[in-house]
């Protein structure tokens, strides 16, 4: 295997890999809709955290910009802030915007490098 052929394999891993960090801010993001609390919203700012150096890292610029602002919603957000209900819809179209880059990096990605690294993971990538 080349450089090239890991590079592209790692990329195909990295994409592969999204929609499972997308459902878990989209599970945080929900337990904050219904009762806030801030172990929730922690969560929701260190993996939305995590993806934005990610993607950066794999070039995808859209995606990490989008999960930037998402961080910056979440660790911004508190308890009892009037503003909190523009908050978390503030959140949701931020992880819409999330979702639509994820699927764009997806698109961009060969599907046969990531349809084989989520088999050999176990999981199969959502159409």
């Amino acid at each position: 295997m080349t450089g090239s052929d890991s590079l592209e394999a790692i990329r195909a891993q990295f994409a592969a890999g999204l929609d499972v960090r997308i459902e878990a801010m989209r599970s945080s993001l929900s337990r904050l809709e219904h009762a806030f609390r801030a172990e929730d919203a922690d969560a929701l700012s260190r993996t939305a955290h995590s993806l934005v150096g990610t993607a950066a890292s794999f070039g995808a610029e859209a995606l990490a910009e989008a999960a930037r602002e998402l961080e910056n919603l979440a660790s911004d957000s508190a308890p009892g802030r009037a503003a909190a209900l523009k908050e978390r819809a503030a959140a949701a179209t931020a992880l819409a915007g999330i979702e639509e880059a994820a699927r764009k990096y997806q698109s961009a990605t060969p599907s046969t490098e990531i349809g084989s690294l989520a088999r050999a993971h176990g999981r199969s990538r959502r159409a």
